[in-house]
């Protein structure tokens, strides 16, 4: 036992020195140390930068309330940063294209190079799997499109929506103006009745003459 323990000390201490050789060859003893301190302190302040301008982009940047007020390069820079436009769809399309080229030239050099079939069906299969693939992938896309269009119709918490946001058919909308209501025409009057001051008839308003007796009126 207690040579076992004398065997497995040796073996710890000859691996250390291993290490202290491994370490040395790669700086990171001696002068190297001073490397790893310094590179930690620039990877702090880096971290500190980042951290600080988060902040201020998001408070004075990506509100959309303050988008009106933002010069061009700072419009740009809400724009990136609130995704809304995407990129994805072009670079995919570019990467499409690409590719369905690279597989028909390819394809007809194998053909006449090395093996016609494994060139024809280079040539033909190929441009249909990338195509499969990106058909797959604009689904997506436009999904994701669809829910950003949704989220910039959606009003903002003051009932206003942003005018950086709306559409075109919006903005150039007119509002139908309201017609007032025409004041309801007055009930008629029934017909005031007077009496007859000789036969006591009744006599309707403006007659001249009782249609009873025939006495003159006023």
């Amino acid at each position: 036992m207690h040579l076992y323990l004398q065997s497995a000390i040796i073996n710890c201490r000859k691996y250390y020195h291993y290490l202290e050789v491994l370490m040395m060859n790669f700086g990171l003893m001696g002068g190297g140390l001073g490397m790893l301190q310094e590179a930690k302190n620039t990877f702090m302040l880096i971290l500190a930068f980042a951290l600080i301008f988060t902040i201020l982009i998001y408070v004075f940047i990506l509100p959309d309330s303050k988008y009106a007020t933002l010069n061009p390069f700072l419009r740009w820079v809400h724009e990136f940063f609130k995704v809304k436009k995407l990129w994805l769809e072009s670079i995919v399309r570019f990467f499409y294209v690409f590719g369905c080229l690279f597989y028909m030239v390819g394809g007809i050099y194998v053909m006449f190079k090395f093996n016609f079939w494994a060139g024809f069906c280079m040539f033909i299969l190929m441009p249909i799997v990338l195509r499969l693939l990106f058909e797959f992938l604009m689904m997506m896309i436009l999904i994701a499109r669809n829910v950003m269009e949704l989220n910039n119709k959606t009003p903002f918490p003051d009932g206003k929506k942003s005018v950086a946001n709306a559409t075109p058919a919006q903005k150039a909308a007119p509002q139908a103006p309201v017609q007032a209501e025409a004041p309801a025409a007055p009930a008629p009057e029934a017909p005031a009745l007077a009496f007859c001051t000789k036969c006591g008839a009744k006599l309707e308003e403006g007659s001249k003459f009782c249609t009873a007796c025939g006495n003159k009126i006023g």
